[in-house]
């Protein structure tokens, strides 16, 4: 998880934050 590429960082990273806020606010 430390070492990724710095290319492709708006739409993966976007689309996984958005992803672990709805899940970690759906279960909280």
């Amino acid at each position: 998880m430390a070492r990724r590429p710095r290319r492709n960082h708006s739409n993966d990273f976007k689309a996984k934050v958005a992803l672990a806020a709805i899940k970690a606010e759906k279960t909280l």
